[in-house]
């Protein structure tokens, strides 16, 4: 008797440390639910990052390539799985697959789309570009390892997601919650310099633009800031700025506060002392960096009343500034050109005017090649 109760004992026992285990698989199987839970939807997230940055590196590219530029220039150099010979195509694809690389995720399929990515074109990479791309989608995947749900037999996942970038015409620079680091100051649109009483003599040709890549000082230009009007030489007073005078010109260039700008627009002129030496060593701090610089094509009004017909933002990367004090002679020696002329009064800033992938909302269209209409770059949703 005593026999048969204790085999019953340690029959029950067995059964517990069975149902126990079976209750921490099913503990560890939960816990893992919440773990890699959490951890895929991380992934998913850094994978959709990922195929969007690979869309945009590509469509960067198709601007250059329509916006006239007789080569490409990227930082992507490698990452193709092809070796197509049309210089446009192979940068392309290594702007794709170099940018999905850098952000870990492989490329499953990267293929050209029209203007509002609606249509399919031909792959990247196959060839050449085929008419009418004006955006890429890429289908990217990234793999990784799960934390707990291994002991439900789950030791690998993948993130699979889609990315499609476009470009076209942009209607609204500088959109809320974007830097823009737009100057204070604006210049023709033509090539320009001052006459003999400092006064604007405006030329008959734009402004050349180099690739941030191919800046030497034989490319070098002098931007003149000569007087358009009474008391004014091209300072702005942009209408988000709310600090008058010389201090207002120092913030909106240290502090840019332009968002949502819709061009062409008429902007007043500062009051601001572009001669002081605080909004030049303003603008010389940010020597090197990319810049936004505005240009106008009209002027009407007199004195404070002057207004500036805004129409375009255009790149430009600043050499130095020579704006303090009334004596410039920097401005009409190397490097650069053309020389300011004038009274040498003139100031001027010395750099390199560039074509940067602008932000800011895009009008879906066709843009036709060798357009001199500012384009950016938007992803679809």
């Amino acid at each position: 008797m005593n026999s048969r109760h204790a085999h019953q004992r340690y029959g029950e026992r067995g059964q517990s440390l069975v149902l126990m285990a079976l209750a921490l698989v099913a503990l560890l199987a939960m816990t893992g639910l919440i773990v890699d839970g959490g951890n895929a939807w991380a992934q998913q997230r850094a994978s959709q990052n990922a195929s969007d940055s690979s869309a945009e590196a590509g469509t960067v590219i198709l601007v250059q390539r329509l916006s006239g530029a007789t080569a490409p220039s990227s930082s992507y150099a490698t990452g193709c799985p092809t070796a197509p010979a049309d210089q446009w195509d192979r940068a392309v694809c290594n702007a794709v697959y170099g940018a999905a690389a850098n952000n870990s995720v492989s490329v499953n399929s990267a293929k050209y789309t029209n203007f509002d990515g609606s249509l399919l074109l031909a792959d990247v990479g196959a060839g050449s570009v085929p008419a009418g791309a004006q955006g890429v989608r890429t289908i990217g995947t990234r793999q990784f390892s799960t934390y707990l749900a291994g002991v439900v037999g789950i030791t690998k996942l993948e993130a699979a997601t889609e990315g499609t970038a476009v470009l076209g015409a942009i209607t609204t620079f500088c959109p809320q919650g974007q830097s823009c680091q737009v100057l204070p100051v604006t210049f023709p649109v033509n090539v320009s310099s001052c006459a003999g009483n400092g006064s604007l003599t405006p030329g008959s040709g734009p402004w050349p633009y180099v690739g941030t890549n191919a800046m030497t000082a034989a490319n070098e230009a002098i931007v003149p800031l000569c007087k358009n009007g009474p008391g004014s030489v091209g300072w702005l007073d942009w209408p988000c700025n709310a600090v008058n005078g010389t201090p207002g010109l120092v913030d909106e260039i240290t502090n840019s506060c332009v968002r949502s700008l819709t061009l062409p627009e008429w902007i007043g002129t500062s009051d601001g002392n572009p001669n002081t030496g605080g909004v030049e060593d303003a603008i010389n701090a940010l020597a090197t960096k990319q810049l936004l610089l505005p240009q106008f094509d009209d002027v009407r009004g007199t004195g404070s009343g002057l207004q500036y017909h805004v129409v375009q933002l255009f790149g430009f990367v600043l050499d130095h500034a020579y704006l303090a004090g009334n004596n410039h002679p920097e401005c009409n020696l190397p490097p650069g050109q053309p020389f300011v002329d004038g009274n040498g009064s003139n100031g001027c800033l010395k750099g390199w005017w560039t074509q940067p992938i602008l932000t800011g909302e895009i009008q879906l269209g066709v843009v036709p090649p060798g357009t001199d209409t500012k384009v950016g770059i938007s992803l679809i949703k």
